[in-house]
């Protein structure tokens, strides 16, 4: 997300202020230990555990997207944020087994490296796979939030507004990455770029939009949800789920402010690995963000499960066997099988039984056509 060797030679030199612009922009150790203007230099790390932390979430992210899919394809409600989560997916694996083979060592001195580093550390293998999963996962997200609703309700629209405001962050924050910085080589190699454009304060003007641009998407992924779900009135426990699985943005948030706190501080200085400590970073961001597209589909079925145990020890306790219910109750039920689509015509003031979000109907109705019968049958998905 940030070009690595542009932002140490800032915080080295008081943001360029004692570069020598003829100077190749490598670091050797012998450059670290002491660090002007600032006060908290960051150990050396472990490489061995960055990866197995890396690995851990990388193996979570996939499994969970596996799961997600394949419940998906086997209840037949595939819709759109579905198809879209096979390009992470894709892309995943491929960044991780990329980011181990890419610090299988530390690198003292970057003037004295073999072609295949240079290549491991271009553009195309290290930032480009991070901005498609991060930015993928977002759309997946957004289409998520729409298919809640039904075609002609403002919050299915405004799902695509979003989609539409992902795929053009991405795209712009593509074309900065390139095109604020001079390269080398046609490699675009990171640690080779010499010339920057930088803004007020003399920060680079494309760590300032990447991490500004990261911050409004999830922020936008967090709103969103809270203001359309604020008026619904649905029973607590599925209030809290359905807003914490859309509040799951605001890892990925934490993961670009730790980012932007190390990176653009200057009494932080990260020291001879910046550039592993900033690549963890931004493996970190890209597997909680799979992670975070899957949340819809994982928490629901995790909450139905707990809840289907709950029932069955309620059904099998001496109590309920000895208690007889006089007459039938009309107040909600959490263990009930189905579910009333949201629809135009609703108010505030009605109560709408949400139970199981990984399960909406994947058809795109028409303009006119209303949905009125049950989410899910109980033989599609109670048994799923």
């Amino acid at each position: 997300m940030l070009k690595i060797s542009q932002v140490a030679a800032n915080a080295l030199h008081g943001h360029g202020s004692l570069w020598d612009s003829q100077m190749s922009v490598t670091f050797t150790r012998r450059q670290y230990p002491s660090t002007p203007g600032s006060t908290a230099t960051l150990p050396l790390q472990s490489y061995t555990a960055w990866k197995v932390s890396l690995s851990i979430l990388h193996a979570v992210a996939i499994v969970s997207t596996l799961y997600r899919l394949v419940h998906r394809f086997r209840i037949r409600r595939s819709w759109w944020d579905d198809y879209v989560a096979f390009l992470p997916l894709m892309l995943d694996p491929m960044y991780w087994m990329l980011t181990l083979v890419r610090f299988y060592h530390r690198v003292l001195d970057l003037t004295h490296t073999t072609r295949t580093f240079r290549v491991l550390n271009s553009f195309w293998l290290s930032l480009l796979p991070y901005l498609l999963i991060v930015w993928s996962t977002r759309v997946a997200l957004s289409l998520s939030l729409g298919r809640i609703f039904p075609a002609k309700h403002p919050a299915r629209r405004w799902s695509y507004v979003l989609v539409g405001a992902m795929i053009v962050f991405c795209i712009t924050n593509i074309l900065v990455a390139n095109l604020t910085c001079k390269y080398t080589s046609p490699l675009l190699v990171l640690f080779e770029v010499t010339h920057c454009d930088t803004g007020a304060g003399g920060f680079l003007v494309q760590t300032i939009f990447l991490f500004v641009v990261n911050v409004f998407g999830d922020l936008l992924l967090v709103i969103s949800p809270l203001i359309f779900f604020w008026r619904i009135k649905l029973p607590a426990g599925e209030r809290r789920l359905i807003l914490m699985v859309f509040s799951g943005s605001i890892l990925t948030l934490l993961a670009g402010v730790v980012i932007a706190i190390i990176f653009l501080n200057k009494d932080v200085f990260p020291g001879v690995d910046y550039l592993l400590i900033l690549e963890g970073l931004c493996n970190i961001e890209a597997s909680v963000s799979l992670f975070v597209c899957n949340l819809t589909v994982v928490s629901t079925r995790f909450y139905q499960a707990i809840r289907r145990l709950r029932n069955l020890r309620q059904d099998q306790s001496p109590s309920s066997l000895d208690t007889a219910d006089p007459e039938p109750t009309t107040q909600y039920q959490p263990h009930s099988p189905t579910c009333t689509r949201l629809s135009d015509k609703t108010s505030s003031s009605e109560p709408i039984t949400l139970t199981e979000i990984s399960s909406f109907p994947s058809s795109m109705h028409s303009p006119g056509e209303e949905w009125t019968g049950p989410m899910y049958s109980e033989k599609s998905d109670i048994g799923a």
